[in-house]
């Protein structure tokens, strides 16, 4: 909200193609950062919270890896569908 009164002014001096598209960039920019300081935080307090209940880091690195083969399996299928059905659009 309070960046939009600076947007209208440099959409009127320059024009409003360039600004929206480094306004979107700067945001997928944020959102990519957010996502991976997420990624970063939460792995160590899994790991953590299994460590306190099971006093072994062996369900932590469990709980791990599931997670990554579930990545890796959900970009390796539900993903590539997605994309090349829209390459084939």
């Amino acid at each position: 909200m309070a960046m939009r009164p600076l947007g209208g002014r440099l959409s009127d001096r320059i024009h409003p193609v360039p600004v929206l598209t480094v306004s979107y960039g700067l945001v997928a920019v944020c959102a990519l950062t957010a996502a991976g300081g997420l990624g970063g935080f939460s792995p160590p307090l899994v790991r953590g919270v299994a460590d306190s209940v099971a006093h072994d880091y062996t369900w932590g690195l469990v709980l791990l890896a599931v997670t990554a083969t579930g990545a890796g399996t959900l970009a390796a299928t539900a993903v590539r569908r997605r994309t090349r059905a829209a390459a084939g659009a």
